[in-house]
């Protein structure tokens, strides 16, 4: 049975949104093929006619969710002040919401420690992503040189990854919620600091 390209490109997409969930929530390599096309209510040969193969579906899923990411930094800069965007950025991205339910999230504290050990594929679109984010957030900055303003970026960035990460790794909830405050009270402070 022939199916038209708009029903290609609808499966081919349920197919990326159902793989971006179950790669946050579980992991890449913990996810198996057959499944991520259970869980999207296809069969598991129908797989091999949207991708090559599962790093080719990563790096689909990291495009569009870093894409969703970047956007959502981008709206909050674009409809507040530099430091008030980093505290709301702060609040929802270092917040027990974010780390209880991966699914909906950032894919970087998730994937970040499988990206190494995945194809060129998905290596170049982690990095191609993350860089468009940095280059949002470095657009805020009020002042300082590009070099400055793009440093400033990266330290934002790794400071809330790192910060999710951490909370998601500590078996103690009282240590996890510690650990969120804290990095999202340095973040804000480091926003201040840096961007009045």
């Amino acid at each position: 049975m022939r199916y038209s390209p708009e029903h290609k490109q609808e499966t081919h997409d349920r197919i990326v949104e159902k793989a971006a969930e179950l790669f946050v929530a579980k992991g890449f390599k913990a996810t198996g093929i057959k499944s991520l096309m259970e869980e999207a209510g296809l069969t598991n040969g129908g797989f091999y006619a949207h991708f090559d193969s599962k790093d080719d579906l990563l790096a689909d899923v990291l495009e569009k969710r870093l894409e969703r990411t970047r956007d959502m930094m981008g709206a909050s800069f674009e409809s507040e002040d530099a430091i008030r965007a980093a505290e709301i950025i702060a609040d929802w991205y270092l917040s027990a919401a974010h780390r209880d339910n991966p699914r909906e999230g950032c894919p970087i504290p998730t994937l970040s420690r499988e990206i190494g050990d995945a194809g060129e594929a998905a290596q170049e679109a982690f990095s191609r992503g993350f860089d468009r984010i940095v280059g949002v957030v470095a657009a805020q900055v009020p002042r300082g040189t590009d070099e400055e303003r793009r440093e400033w970026a990266i330290g934002f960035g790794a400071m809330l990854i790192g910060g999710m990460v951490l909370a998601r790794s500590v078996s103690d909830k009282d240590l996890s919620n510690e650990l969120l405050d804290g990095c999202r009270a340095m973040v804000k402070r480091m926003a201040r600091n840096e961007l009045g």
